[in-house]
């Protein structure tokens, strides 16, 4: 019969707990740490028939951003913006975690309308990390 010895089983759980922690909290710490650090298009969860027309990063006082400029052929601007859960004016925004691993949360916010010339009409959104502990 084999005997397990509960300290040696709490220590490894306890180890492995802090290591889980240590490796969830790392990208949040890192994202707070990083004003410069701003999400790819990627990390935005845009929809695959969304296109990305534009891409610029910007940066002020405040942190940076990236700007995207996008389009859903055969669709409005106010429908692209529904689309991208961001619809309804203002300052409309939402917030979702890189994956269920990355818990660092890239926010897409509305920016505006463009008309261009072409068919498809656009909307420029803001991409940026959430900083729980910062502004």
């Amino acid at each position: 019969m084999v005997r397990v010895r509960p300290r040696r089983v709490v220590g490894a759980l306890a180890a492995a707990a802090a290591v889980l922690a240590l490796w969830s909290c790392a990208p949040v710490v890192a994202v707070e740490l990083d004003e410069g650090g701003v999400p790819t298009s990627r990390q935005a969860h845009l929809p695959r028939d969304v296109d990305v027309l534009g891409e610029e990063e910007l940066c002020g006082s405040g942190g940076c951003w990236r700007v995207l400029t996008l389009g859903w052929p055969g669709h409005s601007s106010d429908e692209l913006a529904r689309r991208l859960g961001v619809g309804g004016g203002g300052d409309a925004e939402r917030c979702r975690a890189v994956s269920w691993l990355d818990r660092r949360a890239a926010c897409v916010g509305v920016g505006s309308i463009v008309a261009p010339a072409a068919a498809t009409e656009q909307l420029k959104v803001q991409l940026r990390w959430d900083r729980p502990l910062g502004s």
